[in-house]
């Protein structure tokens, strides 16, 4: 009797460690990667000389200059760029993509 129940929490227990932990630390590790990939990538078109970006920014009305300022443009399109990247990268790895 003892013996079908501690196998079958032999089995459980193997189940669970093989599945669900192993599964965890790869998708962890995969996070990671990721995220800190974007951080490196975010940090280089910062530091990525603009000129003609800057130019064109110049060149716009105070009006949209003002609504710029409003919807805080200045923190919200670096955000979408990195979610766009990140997504695109994600959608790159075997495993998840």
């Amino acid at each position: 009797m003892y013996g079908i129940l501690v196998s079958a929490l032999n089995y459980l227990l193997a189940w669970v460690f093989r599945a669900i932990v192993f599964k965890a630390m790869i998708f962890g590790v995969l996070y990671f990667i990721t995220t800190e990939f974007m951080a490196v990538v975010t940090a280089y078109l910062a530091n990525s000389p603009a000129g003609s970006l800057q130019s064109s920014v110049n060149g716009l009305s105070g009006a949209v200059l003002w609504a710029f300022g409003v919807f805080r443009l200045d923190v919200g399109l670096p955000m979408l760029v990195s979610a766009a990247g990140l997504a695109f990268a994600i959608r790159r790895i075997p495993v998840i993509g």
